[in-house]
């Protein structure tokens, strides 16, 4: 089973390749798994998980909280997002945001570590180049603050790095580049 899933923007189209499964997502909020030969899509706004094979619906159920992991943890770090962005809305650089969200943790007694290194193991060697997660929250979350036009696939893969890194499970990538927050939830 392939251990990612991602928030989907309103108007964001996501092609979907499995073996059996061809399809496109173009609806609000939606979170995306593939196993083999099957693809869960679970709609965050009604709790409902439609589960597609062959591109027909086959079954309709509650989401469980497994597909989830700390997920009232993660939603504490977007709410704290939203507020950010209501305040400062769109146009500063990341490190105005980075600052907003140190405030907030401070302020709200949320424990927190930011610009995190971690070390990469190769084979019985150290490397020497380095990685510095955004933000570590509650010593299981990872937080990466991007200021710009979208969400990159290079922004997923450097969060899955850090998440391979760290140990860590989930990993949040907030956007403030744009008139909305654009979320992404990387689950690893």
């Amino acid at each position: 089973m392939i251990a990612t899933a991602h928030f989907l923007t309103r108007n964001e189209t996501q092609r979907i390749n499995s073996p059996s499964v061809t399809f496109r997502v173009s609806v609000a909020k939606f979170s995306v798994s593939i196993s083999s030969k099957m693809v869960h899509i679970y709609r965050t706004v009604t709790n409902e998980t439609h589960l597609f094979h062959g591109g027909r619906m086959k079954n309709k159920t509650k989401v469980k909280q497994e597909y989830f992991p700390l997920k009232s943890e993660t939603d504490l770090i977007i709410s704290t997002g939203i507020e950010i962005h209501k305040q400062l809305e769109c146009g500063f650089l990341e490190i105005v945001y980075k600052d907003a969200f140190e405030y907030e943790f401070y302020s709200r007694n949320i424990h927190y570590e930011r610009e995190k290194k971690y070390e990469v193991q190769y084979k019985k060697v150290v490397l020497p180049h380095k990685f510095y997660a955004d933000f570590i929250v509650l010593d299981t979350i990872i937080l990466e603050i991007k200021a710009k036009e979208g969400i990159a696939p290079e922004d997923m893969a450097q969060t899955i790095n850090y998440l391979k890194c760290s140990g860590c499970k989930v990993g949040l990538i907030l956007n403030f580049g744009k008139v909305r927050l654009d979320i992404k939830r990387v689950v690893f």
